[in-house]
Parts: structure tokens; C-alpha cells; sequence
């Protein structure tokens, strides 16, 4: 993700002309991934570079007219348009932010990394890691038997917090195809071990690759 930055930075900074704030990510995005992909980064961190880029040039825009992050989101102060997405309108996008509202509250997921330590102190249930966060998100691996022990573990954890908690599994998309999927959603609804998670289960976000996704009938995977 460092070499990602740094080969944004370098595209960015050859960029003279003016530009609006989402124009300047536009124009900059193809030729990123492209970059990335010659060091075998792929694209999912090549967009890393920008997105650290763009929080920056907003803030700064942000400042220089003095209006807050949500009123000038709901303007769209940085001009978002419909370049990147080709099945919507620049009005689709302008009338969507106009109509966001700000919350007076939000709920903070703790995020379980495929490298954190899980079980005793400083493991999920350590209220001095966690902070008494009642929402967690489980990173997983892609592999159904090595994802199903893991979240065993952490459902076994999380079962001792004092209060009532809610789980999200992130698999970033390491499932390569729906049969995976599947075997692991089979096992969150059938194995009791996995019932500490199952029952607290809101979702399974990005489990596969995105062009994999959009063509596999989720019907199969039931409840999640």
C-alpha cells in the first residue's frame, strides 16, 4: 500500500491543469491500476494510493470555502460525476448526495485481522482492545475449513463479553467462487460450534471476486 501512495503521488503530481477534486482522481485511476499491476499490486490496494490523496485534496477544498465535510458532500463540492460509472446519470450521483443526512450517531466496527490475536489479553474479548464495541468485523481467508476454526474461536471469545454484540465477515473477496461460499454459509447454519457467530451474524461482505459476484445466484447461500 506504501508503493501504491507513492506511485499516485507521482501521477498526481504530473497533473498541471486544473482540475476539479473528482476530476482529478478520474483522470488519474486507469493509469494507477495500470502502474500498480507492473509490481503486481493489485486492485484493490492500487486504489489505496488515490483514495489517501483524494481525503486530503477534499479536506483542503473543504477548508478553503469554510463548509463543513457533510454540507459539502451534500453539495458535491468535489464535483462527482458519473465518469467512473457507466450505468448512472451525473444527476443520479448529485441528486444522492443531496439527499444524505447527517447522523447524530454511528456504530464503529472492531475490526478481528486475519493476524490479530483472538483468544486472553489483547484478544477480542479484552474490553481494553475493543473499548466495549458491540459491532465486529471478522476477517476471513477464503478457505471454508480454515475460516469456519477461526470463527469458531472468535464466536467461542466473543461469547464471554459481558454485552450483547453483532458480527460482519469481510473476505475481501479471497472466495473464488460460489461453491466456497456456500460450504462456509452451510457450516455458519448448521455447525452449533459456530452458533456464538451464526446467530450474530448481519452479513458477509465482499466474499468474491466483483465480476464473479454479479454472476452467481446468491439464492444458494440462504440466510447470510
Amino acid at each position: 500500500m506504501r508503493r501504491s501512495l507513492t506511485i499516485a503521488r507521482d501521477l498526481y503530481m504530473s497533473h498541471s491543469r486544473f482540475e476539479t477534486a473528482f476530476g482529478l482522481h478520474a483522470t488519474r485511476l486507469a493509469a494507477q491500476v495500470e502502474a500498480c499491476a507492473k509490481e503486481d499490486i493489485p486492485p484493490l490496494a492500487a486504489a489505496y494510493g488515490p483514495a489517501e490523496i483524494d481525503k486530503a485534496i477534499v479536506d483542503a477544498l473543504l477548508r478553503c470555502v469554510g463548509v463543513n465535510f457533510f454540507d459539502g458532500m451534500a453539495a458535491n463540492i468535489a464535483d462527482i460525476d458519473a465518469t467512473l460509472a457507466s450505468d448512472l446519470r451525473d444527476e443520479d450521483i448529485s441528486t444522492c448526495l443531496a439527499g444524505r443526512q447527517r447522523l447524530e450517531r454511528v456504530a464503529i466496527r472492531h475490526t478481528v485481522g486475519l493476524d490479530d490475536q483472538v483468544e486472553g489479553k489483547g484478544g477480542v474479548a479484552d474490553t481494553g482492545e475493543n473499548a466495549r464495541r458491540a459491532l465486529f468485523q471478522a476477517q476471513a481467508y477464503g478457505d471454508p475449513l480454515a475460516d469456519a476454526a477461526r470463527l469458531i474461536c472468535i464466536g467461542n471469545e466473543l461469547a464471554t463479553l459481558p454485552h450483547d454484540y453483532r458480527v460482519t465477515l469481510d473476505a475481501n473477496e479471497q472466495y473464488a467462487d460460489l461453491a466456497g461460499l456456500s460450504t462456509l454459509v452451510d457450516r455458519l447454519d448448521r455447525d452449533s460450534a459456530l452458533k456464538p457467530i451464526a446467530t450474530k451474524l448481519l452479513y458477509i461482505e465482499q466474499p468474491m471476486p466483483r465480476d464473479i459476484f454479479r454472476q452467481s445466484p446468491l439464492r444458494a447461500t440462504r440466510r447470510p
